[in-house]
């Protein structure tokens, strides 16, 4: 599980990483022909779509400074008030899943974010 600390009113984007196991060999995930990602958190219904926000979700194929398999999370932009962790869905787009691929669900608590205000 990764917990991710997000500093409101801080510029500290958090990086994380997905992985995939095929016949027991783990590699990072290829976001190269991703076109678009949409993060939903937990008790909150906020929904952040990289096609309305593409500064708040990046990843290798709209960010060339990003390696495979990651992605960066740049939520002390988006306005989220919460004094609680917040398990997240990650869905990704491409040509081949036109109705996107879950890549972690929030049900699984693989993904949780915190959001500390730093004022």
């Amino acid at each position: 599980m990764s917990i991710e600390i997000v500093f409101n009113d801080a510029n500290n984007p958090n990086i994380a990483t997905f992985f995939q196991t095929i016949d027991g060999v783990t590699t990072e995930l290829d976001f190269t022909s991703v076109t678009r990602m949409v993060v939903t958190l937990s008790d909150s219904a906020v929904v952040i779509d990289s096609d309305t926000a593409p500064n708040i979700i990046e990843w290798i194929a709209n960010d060339g400074t990003l390696s495979s398999g990651q992605v960066r999370f740049s939520f002390n932009e988006s306005g989220v008030v919460s004094d609680d962790y917040m398990g997240a869905t990650l869905r990704a787009y491409d040509p081949t899943r036109p109705l996107g691929q879950i890549i972690v669900h929030m049900n699984s608590e693989k993904l949780r974010f915190l959001f500390v205000e730093t004022t």
